[in-house]
């Protein structure tokens, strides 16, 4: 896990598209310690950009694309 330092992680909630407020989506970035505010500053700046193809990449795992130098993984849960 991680380049190297020790990671941790940050959890943001999402309530159901479906507005049933039983179901969420829980994304979980792991990022490297004491970075928390540098990473969801990122997150915000990235969802408030707006790309030429439409598509803002917050985590790409796959691809190895990270709105933040800080995220090493994202983890995806919905309940």
């Amino acid at each position: 896990m991680g380049t190297g330092g020790t990671t941790v992680k940050t959890k943001m909630y999402f309530m159901s598209s479906r507005n049933d407020e039983v179901s969420e989506t829980i994304i979980t970035l792991t990022h490297n310690e004491g970075r928390g505010l540098e990473v969801i500053e990122d997150v915000c700046e990235a969802m408030a950009s707006e790309p030429k193809d439409g598509f803002i990449i917050i985590a790409d795992e796959a691809g190895g694309k990270f709105c933040s130098q800080y995220i090493t993984e994202c983890d995806i849960a919905v309940s």
